[in-house]
């Protein structure tokens, strides 16, 4: 094991091996046997000043509805929903800078729907569902890299899944989400340096599968699905320092269960579901609301349409691992990285 991996606690257990090597040569396989075609892996040199998609080694796990969250080149995939509509309790680990994945220690309780966010070199995971009935939990683990374990934080204000989630120094929000049929509005501010909540004001517009990130000073909202449809297009923006919710121009594509990252001063929404005009249910669409204008603007589809999945940043790459390529149930373990031109 790499003195990396060591820093990051990936470890690897006789399952683990053979579950990453018998998915390593399904792949191998397949694209042996004149399967579909793949554009070249990380390896890939992007064109300069021309924004364009490269795909990546793929996981070792297929899996959607994971949490996705990056430190450094480590981008972590924890959890999510199998083939079999099962909660999965695995953690995979992609490793940015070479192109691989690894495998480290399972989270306590198998979880999808869920959110994490690294802050202070520890990995915080909130909430989610914790069955195949979509039971909601209020829970919090916090993974340590060093001691490679997870341990159980402060519970949450409400239990819920499907939220999104955004982080600003050291505190985290956890916004929107659903529970059974109820959907939320809520706006769970957790201090990781106090390890408290508190709420914060309601968003306008209560949803779930909805995404969010910190840009322009405070926290963009977008899209989701509430009981009457699976395609809203409501923007809305939380300025941290007044405390006051803004609605802003809505998303041209109305949109749920999409992925979502910041670059610069662009809050980028990929894919989604539920699309009426694919037989599979799945946007392809890439759009991105820029701060700086106050607009929305169209980018490069999706290489690989999904909804379920997340996205992160990495240098001039928004890295999107995994997810499902059809609306329901239908994981994949493709990864992609959308090149932001410089």
């Amino acid at each position: 094991m790499s003195r990396r991996a060591a820093r990051l606690g990936v470890v690897w257990e006789n399952q683990d091996v053979l579950a990453y090597f018998i998915a390593l040569l399904i792949i191998l396989v397949t694209a042996g046997c004149g399967g579909s075609q793949t554009a070249p892996t990380g390896g890939s040199g992007p064109q300069p000043g021309v924004d364009q998609w490269v795909r990546l080694a793929p996981g070792p796990l297929a899996r959607q509805e994971m949490a996705v969250a990056a430190l450094g080149n480590s981008i972590f995939v924890i959890g999510g929903l199998t083939a079999a509509s099962q909660p999965a309790s695995d953690v995979q680990v992609y490793d940015a800078a070479s192109d691989f994945w690894m495998l480290t220690t399972p989270v306590p309780t198998p979880v999808h729907h869920a959110g994490a966010v690294w802050v202070s070199g520890k990995l915080y995971l909130f909430g989610g569902f914790t069955g195949a009935s979509f039971a909601a939990s209020d829970q919090t683990f916090i993974f340590d890299p060093q001691s490679r374990s997870w341990t159980a934080g402060p519970s949450m204000l409400e239990p819920k899944g499907a939220f999104a989630i955004a982080s600003v120094d050291r505190r985290v929000y956890l916004i929107g989400g659903v529970r059974g049929n109820i959907q939320l509005a809520s706006v769970d501010e957790f201090d990781t340096s106090t390890s408290t909540w508190r709420a914060l004001p309601n968003m306008p517009t209560p949803r779930n599968h909805v995404v969010a990130g910190n840009v322009g000073g405070g926290i963009l909202v977008v899209g989701g699905r509430d009981n009457a449809t699976s395609r809203l297009t409501a923007t809305e923006f939380f300025d941290l320092a007044t405390q006051v919710w803004r609605v802003l121009s809505a998303m041209p594509t109305g949109r749920s269960g999409s992925a979502a990252a910041v670059f610069g001063s662009r809050f980028y929404v990929f894919g989604g579901e539920v699309n009426p005009n694919s037989p599979l249910g799945v946007f392809a669409i890439t759009e991105y609301f820029d701060m700086a204008d106050g607009q929305w603007h169209a980018a490069l589809p999706m290489v690989t349409p999904k909804h379920g999945t997340g996205a992160v940043v990495v240098g001039n790459r928004i890295i999107l691992p995994q997810g499902a390529t059809s609306a329901g149930i239908g994981p994949t373990n493709s990864c992609e990285a959308y090149v932001v031109s410089q």
